[in-house]
């Protein structure tokens, strides 16, 4: 069973019997069916919606009709109501007074099978449903996340927090480099330590502290002709003497002017743990002028000979290289089972996504038209053009002005005749089914009639095409 529409009207019962209509008395608006529910005890819920935006002329709404398809009849009056004398009065559209509302309609289906409805294209929801979308949690992002979204690291933040690891290195390295000459101290230092050391050494040995020392130089430890010497005590002179073994210091300061060099060694070999804060006159460091650092941090413009052991030339400047070189280097690959999305949604291509046709009950294409024939030659009536290949399940609804005329009809596919020569003489609309295989994209289902006699016409309605699926995601 196929529930097809619901009418509305303001006509009045007149002693008429409910049983014998076929139609409301006096039909206002046409509705379309939203939604259809099966209910229990052999009964089914019809939804649908009313404005009055439409309505030119107001009316007394007495009248509610649904509407279904009979195999046999066509489309007949499946159930009727009036209010009579309870009647609501319908103001016409574009005024003070606006009427939208959702209309249920329960009728009874018995132990039918399938029970369906031709459903229109618009789109309402119910305030419920509304609600139930909006506070669905897991379809909406939350403040919560969009919180930890926010926290998450930043380019800025992270070249933030790589100024301040620069920072607290070279303050780090100032730091050592002012342990070594000592803080707030000249380059004198070291002199000064020295001679104050020999004038301790002096003053210690003229006490005889040290003692067995030979007795012509303890006699003019004070000085005379035979002062003590750096030898005398196992000691170097502060200039110009050579020693040999370790020399250990707390500190080591230069006092030579810049252009020479403070120190001279014959060793290439690795001093570990050595802190200076210049090589070669350049600071180590990322920015510009810098000798390159390790730590991270993209270091200004280095120029290096090689990358990944190739010269620059090996590679291709970014100028040269633009957004149609990409693209013409993907579709080099590009084509089914070259692993690119681009030729599959989820997994599928798109002939998994819309497969070839087959006969079913959904509707794939209806239209409402009633076209009059009366020509006594095949004549095209209708056609529509298909995208898929497969079977259609093909409906049609046909009856001709008297019982003295009959009506021909029949499918054709792209001008040829493919389905079977259908007639009647009846005056009430019969529908006719076929399911036909063989179509192609781009086929074109047509539908040509005739008449016997021209004076008469042939009537048709709801051409029809049906399929078992329209797609599939599985």
């Amino acid at each position: 069973m196929n529930f097809t529409k619901i009418k509305i009207g303001d006509g009045s019962l007149s002693g008429q019997s409910i049983v014998d209509l076929t139609s409301l008395i006096n039909t206002k608006k046409e509705l379309t069916i939203l939604g259809i529910e099966r209910l229990t005890g052999g009964k089914a819920k019809l939804r649908s919606y009313f404005t009055n935006a439409d309505i030119l002329t107001g009316f007394y709404w007495r009248e509610l009709g649904v509407f279904a398809q009979d195999p046999d009849e066509g489309e007949i009056l499946y159930c009727y109501g009036n209010a009579g004398t309870n009647a609501e009065y319908i103001p016409a559209g574009g005024g003070p007074d606006v009427v939208e509302r959702y209309i249920n309609v329960i009728t009874l289906v018995g132990n039918a099978t399938n029970v369906s409805a031709t459903l229109g294209s618009e789109i309402y929801v119910t305030q419920a449903d509304f609600d139930n979308h909006t506070g669905n949690a897991v379809m909406h992002v939350t403040q919560v996340e969009k919180d930890t979204w926010n926290a998450k690291e930043t380019p800025a933040g992270a070249q933030a927090k790589a100024d301040v690891a620069e920072a607290a290195a070279n303050a780090y390295t100032d730091q050592k480099v002012g342990d070594l000459a000592g803080a707030g101290r000249t380059t004198e230092t070291v002199k000064g330590n020295a001679d104050a050391l020999a004038a301790h050494l002096a003053e210690t040995i003229k006490q005889g502290v040290h003692g067995g020392l030979p007795a012509h130089k303890s006699t003019h430890a004070i000085g005379g002709s035979d002062p003590i010497t750096p030898a005398d005590i196992g000691a170097v002179n502060k200039a110009g003497d050579t020693m040999t073994g370790n020399l250990t210091a707390p500190k080591f300061i230069s006092t030579v002017a810049t252009g020479t060099s403070p120190l001279s060694v014959s060793s290439i070999t690795l001093v570990t743990n050595l802190n200076v804060d210049m090589l070669d006159n350049y600071h180590a460091g990322n920015s510009s002028g810098q000798i390159p650092v390790s730590n991270g941090t993209v270091n200004t413009n280095l120029n290096a000979d090689l990358l990944d052991g190739h010269d620059g030339s090996y590679y291709l400047p970014v100028s040269s290289y633009t957004a149609s070189d990409v693209l013409t280097k993907i579709k080099t690959v590009d084509g089914e089972g070259s692993g690119l999305d681009a030729d599959t949604l989820r997994g599928k291509t798109p002939n998994d996504i819309f497969p070839p046709y087959t006969v079913g009950d959904i509707v794939l294409i209806q239209d409402a038209w009633t076209p009059e024939i009366n020509s006594t030659t095949p004549t095209k009536t209708y056609e529509k053009r298909i995208d898929r290949s497969g079977s259609l399940r093909i409906k049609f609804g046909a009856k001709v002005g008297a019982t003295s005329i009959t009506g021909y009809a029949q499918i054709y596919r792209n001008g040829s005749p493919v389905g079977t020569l259908r007639s009647t003489t009846s005056t009430t609309y019969v529908t006719f089914t076929e399911d036909i295989s063989g179509w192609n994209p781009g086929d074109l289902v047509q539908l040509y009639c005739y008449v016997s006699n021209n004076s008469y016409k042939m009537y048709l309605y709801d051409f029809t095409l049906c399929v078992a699926k329209l797609y599939s995601l599985a």
